[in-house]
């Protein structure tokens, strides 16, 4: 346990000396979760690489701990500052971030700590989701600490190499290595990693709303989805002959009921918790984004560089999540220079075109065509196809998508046409349509419900617009009150 914290530590020096070297400035918000993930990636990919010659053992792990240590320790003690929270985090304003951020924290916690257990007649599952989908997850991290599986071949396959991104199950090899149990060394990268991506949630959507307030409303917009399967819940709490049984057992999955044909599963519970891979794919996906973002709006090409790193090392982690960020910025980075050329004229946009080129579009391309020789195994006529609707089978389009993501849309289409943006976070709105657009035309999987993982990504980003169409009702007196909280309750509900 103890080392565990150790590793985590040293991710977070590693992540900071490595925010200094590359001179980004980041705000106190982004720097912390940006440089606990950044030096947990990097930590890891080193032992990777180092256990494919030397074996995963504790002495290549501690001593790899202890070089990441020393040298991170060097860079901080050359600035002291780099600890320094720059923002007040604790005023008035800040008080309802603070509330919301901390019962998210606290559910993340309770998710993971009651997600698996270890006693002496096996490992239990803590729900449904852990028992589908965990067991090729321990499988893969034992055999890399039981079975010297290096290079990585699928443990279930015989003389198979792994295509799966395995990379957070080899965080989890690296922890039993240091001394934590089976379960700890899930639990624990479970929470780590999670908070941080709900910080750095929280952190893209003070960039896209400019409101705190605005912000965390489209977090818990974001995480909670679940369309209006609460409906069908009180419909069976009304016939239920045992209430109170029914209120803490519900007899269903409201956001995954097929005979309702409900398909957005609970993020949470659905994503985050079972698919581990999420847990790197999406905090890499956020800082891409927002590095990305800010690097176009304030000219700064480490950001557009870090970003095009972090991009194209992604297959590795979360090929959903990188699909999804290559989308849009196929429909993103189009807009900006159609804005930006309206606004600075042909001179100035040719330039940018350059800097985004040479900054994060060629180690884009460059180090993601490195990367097509593993993944040529792929047979890509069983992977993509044409698919209409994604799960609606014989159901109406428009109610299909009504009752799985309730109001979500109406609202996003309302901040788009009327809610006051600059014209650059409205093209964000707008290409991130095209994460709904595409995975409603084409599988990117086999099974058309793995378009999940993409349908993630637009509502997480159209959460924020969402939000703020909300809070623009909300402000429009008595009325608006009542109309924005039940509009808010109904989307957090069945998630």
């Amino acid at each position: 346990m103890i080392l565990s914290l150790i590793f985590f530590l040293a991710s977070l020096l590693t992540g900071f000396a490595v925010h200094d070297l590359l001179q980004l400035n980041l705000k106190s918000l982004f720097r912390y979760p940006f440089s606990l993930v950044i030096g947990t990636l990097l930590i890891t990919l080193i032992t990777f690489l180092a256990s494919l010659f030397l074996g995963l053992n504790s002495f290549v792990v501690i001593l790899i701990i202890f070089l990441f240590l020393t040298a991170s320790t060097f860079v901080m003690f050359q600035r002291l500052d780099a600890f320094s929270i720059s923002e007040k985090i604790i005023s008035k304003s800040n008080t309802i971030p603070i509330i919301g951020l901390a019962f998210l924290f606290a559910v993340v916690f309770l998710l993971f700590s009651k997600s698996i257990f270890q006693n002496t007649s096996g490992i239990i599952a803590g729900n449904r989701l852990v028992w589908t989908d965990w067991p090729v997850h321990l499988a893969i991290t034992n055999s890399f600490v039981k079975g010297d599986n290096f290079p990585p071949q699928n443990p279930q396959f015989a003389g198979e190499n792994l295509a799966y991104p395995f990379f957070s199950d080899f965080l989890s090899s690296i922890l039993i290595v240091l001394g934590s149990s089976l379960s700890l060394s899930y639990i624990l990268p479970g929470i780590i990693l999670t908070t941080s991506s709900i910080l750095l949630l929280y952190y893209l959507g003070t960039v896209l709303v400019k409101s705190k307030n605005i912000a965390i409303l489209g977090v818990l917009i974001a995480l909670f989805w679940g369309g209006i399967g609460f409906v069908y819940f009180f419909q069976e709490l009304q016939t239920s002959g045992n209430l109170l049984s029914t209120l803490i057992y519900p007899a269903k999955e409201y956001t995954f009921y097929e005979g309702k044909n409900l398909w957005f599963f609970s993020f949470l519970y659905s994503e985050i918790l079972p698919q581990r891979s999420f847990l790197f794919g999406l905090p890499i996906f956020l800082i891409s984004l927002i590095l990305m973002i800010q690097g176009l709006e304030k000219s700064k090409k480490n950001y557009l560089l870090v970003s095009g790193l972090l991009v194209s090392i992604l297959p590795f982690f979360h090929t959903h999540s990188y699909l999804s960020i290559i989308l849009f910025c196929a429909a993103y980075l189009p807009l900006y220079f159609i804005n930006y050329l309206k606004s600075a004229g042909s001179a100035a946009s040719l330039k940018k075109l350059e800097e985004v080129l040479l900054y994060l579009l060629i180690p884009i391309a460059g180090l993601g065509l490195i990367q097509l020789p593993l993944f040529s195994s792929l047979n890509l006529g069983q992977t993509v196809g044409i698919n209409w609707g994604w799960m609606k089978r014989d159901e109406n389009f428009l109610t299909f998508w009504f009752k799985n993501t309730g109001f979500f849309w109406p609202l996003l289409l309302f901040a788009i046409f009327k809610v006051k943006v600059h014209k650059t976070i409205k093209n964000i709105a707008l290409a991130s349509i095209i994460l709904f657009v595409l995975p409603n035309f084409i599988r990117f999987a086999p099974w058309p419900y793995d378009n999940l993982k993409i349908f993630t990504y637009w509502y997480l980003i159209g959460a924020f617009f969402v939000a703020s169409s909300i809070y623009m009702i909300f402000k429009r007196g008595l009325l608006g009150k009542i109309i924005a909280t039940l509009l808010f309750i109904s989307l957090i509900t069945a998630g």
